[in-house]
């Protein structure tokens, strides 16, 4: 499960259910939560496809990635826009970052707006983040 804290009472609820293993999550600009799951069977299925699904705030539930995700192990949502996820984090030497180039949502001119804003500036900060990874 994940909750949230209710602005009315300062009450944790009950956000989005229906998870197997979570192991990050993440928020976009346009209140997008994302959830990173280690393994959409089970801890002791030997399957370990993971899984990362968006989930509005309105609660709409998609899944964003599946293929090729095993045992992802960690999650963020970079000042570029994109959605970073460590893949085979628990196989030595077999390791990778995947990157999936998030594209703004045209349904709010103050998302989009809210988007370029965040994106001015970024682009030197975001080169040295992927030299860096690929150091």
């Amino acid at each position: 499960r994940v909750y949230r804290i209710n602005p009315n009472n300062n009450q944790p609820e009950v956000f989005a259910t229906g998870f197997t293993n979570i192991i990050d999550i993440d928020f976009d600009l346009f209140g997008n939560l994302y959830v990173l799951e280690y393994a959409t069977n089970s801890l002791l299925s030997p399957d370990r496809t993971g899984a990362l699904l968006k989930i509005s705030p309105t609660g709409d539930r998609q899944t964003v990635l599946m293929d090729g995700l095993i045992a992802p192990t960690g999650l963020t949502i970079g000042s570029d826009g994109n959605i970073y996820i460590s893949n085979n984090g628990l196989k030595a030497g077999q390791g990778q970052v995947i990157r999936i180039s998030q594209v703004p949502e045209p349904s709010s001119i103050l998302g989009l707006l809210g988007f370029a804003i965040a994106s001015l500036g970024v682009a030197k900060k975001s080169k040295q983040d992927l030299q860096r990874l690929t150091d």
